[in-house]
């Protein structure tokens, strides 16, 4: 019989040896021979996504401090329109433009408040020529100077503006309407009266004659 010589190489002692490590560190022997499961935990990771998270940030109140408001300017009025035959007193624009700045009234406004003074003023003259009226039916149907007698009573009337400031006299009557007042007609009738040229003559001799009709009227003898 022949024998049979098996050779080992160094290099197949090297590559099984290194096999045999690399088993032996990834297998524990567990009550015997049984080679057993080698388990790795992992733990899970949790990824969190903030696309659908809204953050709203509040701010808190402040009272004092920070931007300030811009100074208020002044309302700059213009002419307030009149109507023909009125004017407006200067001191009288200065006061509506001061309640306008007061109350922040735009130009409207005011000229609505100029409007209604006008309108109170017409219905006052309305008032006062309806107030003359009245006095000069009053003296047409007064039983001593009107009537018939109006007209010789006013011709007698009229001597009393020929003392002195009578002129004056006659120009109130005129702008303020007395002169229909029956007891003005009345009166100054008998004034007239007094002025009469038979009437100044008193007694006195013939110096009456340069007495001024007022020392007449006045004279109490």
């Amino acid at each position: 019989m022949s024998e049979v010589t098996t050779t080992t190489t160094a290099t197949d002692a090297a590559t099984t040896a290194t096999t045999t490590d690399a088993l032996a560190a990834t297998t524990t022997e567990t009550g015997g021979a049984n080679p057993a499961t080698t388990q790795v935990e992992t733990t899970p990771t949790t990824t969190t996504t903030t696309e659908n998270v809204e953050t709203t940030e509040t701010k808190p109140e402040v009272l004092l401090g920070g931007e300030q408001p811009p100074a208020e300017q002044p309302i700059q009025y213009t002419e307030f329109t009149m109507p023909e035959g009125y004017s407006m007193n200067p001191d009288d624009s200065k006061v509506l433009q001061e309640l306008g700045q007061q109350f922040k009234m735009p130009q409207e406004a005011v000229q609505k408040l100029v409007d209604l003074g006008v309108q109170m003023q017409q219905r006052q003259i309305q008032e006062q020529q309806k107030t003359i009226l009245s006095w000069l039916d009053a003296a047409k149907a007064d039983k001593e100077y009107g009537g018939e007698n109006l007209e010789k009573n006013l011709l007698t009337a009229q001597r009393a503006f020929s003392l002195p400031r009578g002129d004056e006299i006659s120009k109130i009557l005129y702008m303020s309407g007395l002169g229909n007042h029956p007891a003005v007609i009345g009166f100054m009738t008998e004034v007239g009266k007094l002025l009469e040229p038979d009437n100044m003559t008193h007694g006195r001799g013939t110096n009456t004659a340069n007495v001024a009709p007022a020392a007449v009227w006045y004279d109490k003898s």
